[in-house]
């Protein structure tokens, strides 16, 4: 039983993903931050981490746990 309700919440976060890249993309959110000067030098860009930050709340993580504690994601923490 636990095995579907994990199947359950990934397909759940695959689709609110989508919906979070449909959503950058027809409000050209990567376009915009380019215009207000959002830019970084080096590492991920301003979109991924954006997109990142912004996924947390419909996922259901706060950022700690859903940035810092996260091995899975792309962005990694260094002390």
């Amino acid at each position: 039983m636990d095995h579907i309700s994990n199947a359950s919440q990934s397909q759940a976060n695959i689709d609110v993903q989508g919906k979070i890249d449909d959503f950058f993309v027809r409000f050209k959110i990567a376009t915009l931050m380019q215009r207000c000067g959002i830019r970084k030098h080096h590492g991920h860009s301003v979109r991924s981490l954006t997109k990142a930050i912004f996924t947390l709340p419909f996922v259901g993580k706060n950022f700690f746990r859903g940035i810092v504690l996260n091995i899975n994601t792309a962005i990694k923490y260094t002390k």
